[in-house]
């Protein structure tokens, strides 16, 4: 027994040891690659990097993911996208991992994509060679998924963005099997730069079938689609893009996606379509309970300050619509909260905010609001100046009252600046104290 116990400690010590040096190694080889993007000197960056990936062969996806980044953001900062093509050919001539080779040709594809981009003329020879380019991608059974997701894309916008008749020789539905090829293969958690890529795929093909036959037939594609029973995340893209196609065309068939819509809930990665949904039922006046609903999943999955920020903002403007007035500020005061800069009088959440008060019948919050923003603002403001006035003539106050309150909430929140004394060019002292009542302003500046 005593044996028996003494063997699994020795185990798992061994096994602690040799994690340990693991992360050690794993560690060291990440900040190595850190490094190399600080390299000044671009021309000198790629060579620093093959050197690199020769010593470290074995790197894991998201290191190689790094690595070819790296390399590319060096060749646009030597030229353009010709230079970046050329970088990547170069390099794919070389004896270098299979995955970094692969990468770089995705690369590549995006560099041959933005000179569709920036082509004045000539735009169908270009696309046809980034589109066989694509096709020589899709044969490789290899390919790392995101690389596949993103070609898929690049080759939808290269097309989106040529003159008409420019892509009449593509399959339009190559990039989107491409895509969903890349999606279905993804390991980990979605993010929403993925699912994205597929929607943009799928919206372009599905877009072509109703450009040419119809938006009945582009939503029976999209139902043949779902049909096949695909992954929830999948599922969400798919019918985010019948509701596409039908709203406005065929007011029933949005309706019952957008209702399937809520049925899969938000995931990671795919609610922002969930949103978008939400915002187009509010704007059509379509069915703003159900937009509500939307909106109200998506704040499951909000992760950062601007994810945060755009949900709020859809649940606002479904309360508003429901006129539940309260509601909607309350939503709307949050959304212009999270917003780390101070609001701008143009900014459409803030007309947002004031319109649901103005609705509400609160010009009292209106005025108050539209005060504060006129006195945090720099540079005066007639729209919002003229509707201040206006919000206190409803009230029966006067329009003169304007200089008056926005001097009194001028330096809400502001503290005094705590006092220093520095040394100044020509060897005086230069005390803050000693400039009161004064604007002064900091100047931070340095060599390097």
């Amino acid at each position: 027994m005593r044996l028996a116990i003494w063997v699994v400690v020795l185990f798992v010590a061994a096994a602690a040891v040799t994690w340990g040096i693991k992360v050690r190694v794993d560690g060291g080889v990440d900040e190595r690659l850190e490094t190399l993007s600080g390299i000044p000197e671009p021309r000198d960056r790629i060579p620093a990097a093959v050197d690199f990936v020769r010593d470290h062969p074995d790197l894991a996806p998201g290191q190689f993911a790094l690595l070819a980044e790296t390399i590319v953001t060096a060749a646009y900062q030597i030229g353009d996208a010709n230079a970046v093509v050329a970088v990547c050919d170069s390099l794919m001539r070389l004896d270098l991992p299979r995955e970094l080779s692969l990468r770089l040709l995705g690369e590549k594809h995006s560099g041959m994509v933005f000179r569709v981009f920036y082509a004045e003329e000539g735009h169908e020879p270009l696309l046809r060679r980034s589109y066989e380019l694509a096709r020589e991608i899709a044969a490789l059974d290899d390919v790392p998924p995101e690389v596949l997701l993103d070609v898929g894309s690049m080759q939808v916008y290269a097309t989106r963005y040529s003159p008409p008749g420019s892509a009449d020789f593509m399959d339009h539905w190559a990039p989107y099997r491409m895509a969903v090829r890349g999606f279905t293969c993804l390991e980990g958690p979605i993010d929403q730069h993925d699912s994205m890529s597929l929607n943009a795929t799928l919206g372009y093909a599905l877009s072509n079938v109703a450009e040419k036959r119809g938006p009945d037939r582009a939503i029976a594609v999209a139902d043949s689609l779902l049909a096949m029973g695909p992954c929830p995340s999948l599922r969400t893209v798919m019918l985010a893009n019948k509701y596409s196609i039908a709203a406005g065309q065929d007011d029933q068939a949005a309706i019952e996606a957008a209702e399937a819509l809520l049925e899969v809930g938000g995931r990671p990665g795919v609610w922002p379509l969930l949103r978008s949904v939400s915002m187009n039922l509010v704007s059509r006046d379509a069915d703003a309970a159900l937009a509500l609903e939307l909106a109200e999943t998506c704040l499951d999955f909000a992760q950062t300050r601007r994810d945060s920020e755009s949900c709020y903002f859809a649940v606002g403007m479904a309360h508003r619509s429901l006129e539940n007035h309260e509601e909607a500020a309350r939503a709307l005061e949050i959304t212009v909260n999270l917003d780390r800069e101070i609001p701008r009088p143009d900014d459409h959440r803030v007309d947002a905010l004031l319109t649901t008060y103005e609705e509400w019948g609160r010009n009292d919050l209106a005025i108050d609001y539209m005060t504060v923003l006129m006195a945090r603002t720099v540079q005066t403001d007639d729209t919002l100046h003229d509707r201040l006035a206006a919000a206190l003539e409803a009230e029966g106050r006067a329009a003169d009252e304007i200089d008056e309150l926005v001097a009194a909430h001028r330096y809400d929140g502001v503290e005094d600046a705590p006092d220093f004394t520095l040394v100044d060019a020509s060897g005086g002292e230069f005390s803050l104290s000693d400039r009161g009542g004064r604007v002064v302003m900091l100047c931070f500046w340095g060599y390097g």
